[in-house]
């Protein structure tokens, strides 16, 4: 494995790893914003528990591909929301990390 697939991996397990393991004890805070946006009030709980499986699929080499892809699928669907509803306050949080993402997807799965 190259240097390059190394840091690939670490940046997408950091990146939904941690944002996974920060989110899920306080998941009720985001409720809200989850229903405006269409989600059931459950996907609140859901969406970091997503993020630390696909953090934890991207570490196994053996499942490596189908993590870097949720993670992929997860970023361009926050990347969605928040394009779509105009959450102008999130654009410096979320876009910075789909391109972080799709570039670490890019050179892990090149």
């Amino acid at each position: 494995m190259s240097n390059i697939e190394i840091a690939s991996v670490v940046v997408l397990a950091l990146i939904y790893g941690g944002s996974g393991l920060v989110e899920l004890p306080q998941w009720r805070k985001f409720v809200d914003p989850f229903v405006r946006w269409g989600f059931p009030s459950w996907f609140a709980a859901f969406n970091p528990a997503l993020k630390i499986v696909a953090a934890g699929l991207t570490i196994a080499p053996s499942t490596r591909v189908y993590g870097a892809a949720l993670c992929v699928l997860i970023a361009l669907g926050a990347g969605a929301i928040v394009l779509r509803f105009k959450e102008r306050a999130m654009y410096k949080a979320v876009l910075p990390v789909v391109v972080l993402t799709l570039v670490s997807a890019a050179l892990l799965l090149a």
